[in-house]
């Protein structure tokens, strides 16, 4: 087989030229990083009970869980048309899509608190759970804040 090379590819490993001392220094800390890395990773991770089926307000944190939705349920206060009394101001809108990012003058002067759901599982909201219902959320608390 003539015009075949048999030697394997070989390639520039600047990694190799450094000293001993430079090469533990790096691989001590690159070490360091990981293990707080994979620290954090598992702190984060949430814990898997045996019985994964879905977590109810009494298994998070007892009673206590349970009382704060049924607060949140007697205060919500749907956005928009969904209001018993009607929208707030001319930028209160059920879809989010409506709602203009800068606040008018209307809406800075209105005099009735925003509606800003929470951020909990099972809390009450005009959504059903899912993507549509954590973006309506996360963008009505984010506008707030911005505010």
């Amino acid at each position: 087989m003539a015009g075949i090379d048999s030697t394997p590819p070989t390639f520039e490993d600047d990694w190799a030229k450094e000293t001993t001392s430079v090469q533990h220094f790096f691989t001590k800390y690159l070490q360091e990083q990981v293990s707080r890395l994979v620290t954090i990773v598992n702190r984060e991770r949430p814990v898997q009970r045996p019985d994964a089926g879905r977590i109810t307000p009494n298994d998070i944190n007892g009673p206590a869980t349970a009382a704060i939705l049924a607060y949140l349920e007697v205060g919500y206060d749907a956005p928009g048309a969904l209001r018993r009394e009607g929208p707030r101001h001319d930028n209160d809108f059920s879809d989010i899509s409506e709602i203009r990012i800068a606040p008018t003058h209307n809406e800075l002067n209105c005099p009735i608190p925003p509606c800003l759901p929470a951020n909990i599982p099972d809390a009450p909201h005009h959504l059903p759970p899912g993507m549509g219902r954590l973006l309506d959320i996360q963008f009505r608390l984010l506008r707030e804040e911005l505010m």
